[in-house]
């Protein structure tokens, strides 16, 4: 449950409560389980929060502020998320059906499991993120910022990598079938144990993976 003294704060509006925050940084707001659905919440200083279970239906979450947030089981369906920032966030079974995400961080983020089916996350970042057995499918990675991500076991078939970086990107048993990876500088990415039927790759890069498989 939410902290009521926390749950207050809030009442008083996004921009009381950011006032709040600034004054008192070391502050690690409890708002477990509280709901906010449909709210607007422009701009709000969710650092480090507690929202484990927090309802968020349809709320305006445009450029919040969620670095180092505890979002467990939270429901963001149908949010305006864009240009918010993620990083290091704990997103774990949080519901992103219908949310706009264009422009969100999601630098160092745990999204294990998460449904991004058929996304457009051209040029987003993910550097340093778990995706670990998300569904990627047909998502539009295009320019996207992949660098050390894990995608341990992830559905990535006939998703659009054109110009991501991958570097140091773990794929270990992803589905990559009819992925579009042609390009990329794989050498440093582990494959080990990827389904890379019908993917789009270069001579080069075929040559690459038999070498290094042998």
């Amino acid at each position: 449950m939410a902290y009521q003294e926390h749950v207050k704060m809030l009442a008083g509006g996004v921009e009381a409560w950011n006032a709040c925050r600034r004054s008192d940084p070391a502050l690690t707001p409890d708002l477990s389980g509280i709901n906010l659905s449909g709210q607007n919440l422009q701009g709000i200083d969710f650092n480090r929060a507690a929202l484990g279970n927090a309802n968020l239906y349809g709320a305006n979450l445009t450029g919040a502020n969620f670095t180092g947030a505890y979002l467990i089981g939270a429901n963001l369906f149908n949010a305006n998320l864009e240009n918010a920032n993620f990083t290091g966030a704990d997103l774990t079974g949080v519901k992103l059906g219908e949310a706009l995400i264009r422009g969100a961080c999601f630098r160092n983020a745990i999204l294990n499991e998460a449904d991004l089916h058929g996304r457009d996350l051209r040029n987003m970042n993910f550097a340093g993120a778990n995706l670990f057995r998300a569904n990627l499918r047909e998502v539009n990675f295009a320019g996207a910022n992949l660098r050390d991500a894990y995608l341990g076991e992830a559905c990535l078939c006939m998703a659009n990598l054109l110009g991501a970086d991958v570097a140091g990107a773990t794929m270990l048993n992803a589905d990559l079938r009819e992925a579009y990876l042609r390009d990329l500088d794989l050498k440093s990415v582990n494959l080990a144990g990827a389904k890379l039927d019908g993917a789009y790759l270069s001579f080069k890069q075929r040559l690459g993976l038999l070498m290094s498989r042998r």
